[in-house]
């Protein structure tokens, strides 16, 4: 009686195992990219994940657990990135397009501007380009 839906599985590109499984391989899988993330952001990792109750950036799962879609969408301009807008992180450790970034600062690299989502005051040459 497994087969059948088994074969359900495979035809919609599922995985075959339980959920908790799936979580932990695709855990498994961009673990690395946070331990990455965690160097670069530092002490300020722990803290933007724990209030904001998220990570501060999606993380792009192998093909094999591309069940979920892992781009990352601006928080001020709704719009994904592109390799011609990519993610920046700022100082404080929030992430934003770099579209966003230029418009905040009126397109001067040194301009400051508040991050829009804490306090801090950044420029666009302060941001960095993330790679994941």
């Amino acid at each position: 009686s497994g087969a059948p839906a088994l074969e359900a599985l495979a035809a919609l590109g599922l995985p075959r195992g339980s959920a908790l499984s799936s979580c932990v391989a695709a855990g498994e899988a961009v673990l690395p990219r946070l331990v990455k993330l965690s160097s670069l952001l530092g002490p300020k990792f722990v803290d933007v994940w724990r209030s904001g109750g998220e990570l501060p950036v999606e993380l792009e799962l192998p093909p094999t657990h591309r069940m979920h879609h892992s781009i990352f969408a601006c928080p001020v301009s709704k719009e994904p990135t592109t390799p011609g807008n990519p993610p920046m992180l700022l100082p404080c450790g929030h992430v934003l397009a770099l579209g966003s970034l230029t418009k905040l600062a009126r397109g001067s690299r040194t301009v400051r501007f508040k991050c829009p989502y804490c306090p801090a005051e950044a420029t666009t040459a302060m941001a960095k380009v993330l790679h994941l």
